[in-house]
């Protein structure tokens, strides 16, 4: 097999350091948010939900959102439904569409996570000027872009 030449060294490979960054933070997370007894998944929804408030959620675009399989999303949710922070319910027009929204229970701890993962942010970027907060998401947003066209570029 003929080795790659353009292999980058050691020091200039980013995706290790992405993955650790995004792996250490989701740790912290879910270390703190299982004070709560949810997770970071569990957060993703209530935010998710949250942020669409006034709006119908179905289950579908969840799925979409958290980027994981329907039986994935559907184990999720029905822990969420147990722990009284969600219900689901079908469509008017199709049982088998899911509409699923928090109870007041999840608006709640949706307001006291955010609060959390503010802190957790603010300090985690502890001796960061704002200039350089903006230019290191305007990087990881070039290199979210770079990703998705690789992707479609797939199908």
């Amino acid at each position: 097999m003929k080795k790659n030449q353009n292999v980058p060294p050691e020091d200039v490979r980013f995706g290790r350091e992405v993955q650790n960054l995004a792996n250490r933070f989701r740790r912290l997370g879910d270390e703190n948010l299982q004070k709560e007894g949810i997770t970071i998944s569990q957060l993703r929804v209530i935010a998710y939900i949250s942020k669409h408030s006034g709006e119908t959620v179905y289950q579908k675009t969840l799925e979409e959102y958290l980027g994981i399989r329907r039986s994935s999303v559907t184990g999720l949710l029905k822990n969420m439904e147990k722990s009284g922070l969600l219900e689901r319910s079908g469509s008017d027009t199709d049982a088998r569409v899911k509409i699923v929204s928090l109870t007041e229970k999840g608006r709640e701890l949706d307001v006291k996570l955010k609060n959390y993962i503010h802190g957790l942010e603010e300090e985690m970027m502890k001796g960061f000027e704002e200039r350089e907060k903006e230019l290191l998401r305007t990087f990881l947003q070039r290199m979210l872009e770079n990703l998705d066209l690789i992707e479609r570029s797939r199908v």
